[in-house]
C-alpha cells in the first residue's frame, strides 16, 4: 500500500482517493475516535486545536515523510477533542495525532 494511503473508522466506508484526500492515518473506535498515525513522520505544521470543529477534507496536520509533505485531513465533520502532536514531533506508526469528541 502506499505510504499516503488513506485512513478509514472501521465502521465507515473510505473516501474518494485523489490528492485532496490522501491521509496517512487511521481511525480507531472508542467513545472518542482516534487519528493514528500510519508511517514515521515529523510533524511540519499543526492547523487545528482541540475543541476546533472541522469539516471533512480539512487539514488536520501536515506532516513531512521521505522529503514529501504529506496533509492529514478530516474524513468526518465533528469536534476535536485534542490534539496530541506539535510541530517538530517525529511521529511512529500507531502514534495517536488527534482525538474527536
Amino acid at each position: 500500500m502506499h505510504p499516503a494511503a488513506i485512513g478509514k473508522r472501521a465502521t465507515r466506508s473510505p473516501m474518494p482517493t485523489g490528492p485532496e484526500y490522501c491521509s496517512p492515518v487511521g481511525y480507531r473506535g472508542s467513545m472518542a475516535e482516534d487519528v493514528v498515525a500510519e508511517i514515521v513522520a515529523t510533524v511540519l505544521e499543526v492547523r487545528v486545536s482541540g475543541g476546533q470543529s472541522v469539516e471533512v477534507g480539512d487539514t488536520l496536520v501536515l506532516l513531512e515523510s521521505m522529503k514529501m509533505e504529506i496533509p492529514v485531513v478530516a474524513e468526518d465533520a465533528g469536534v476535536l477533542d485534542e490534539v496530541k502532536v506539535s510541530v517538530d514531533d517525529v511521529i511512529q506508526a500507531g502514534d495517536v495525532i488527534a482525538t474527536y469528541r
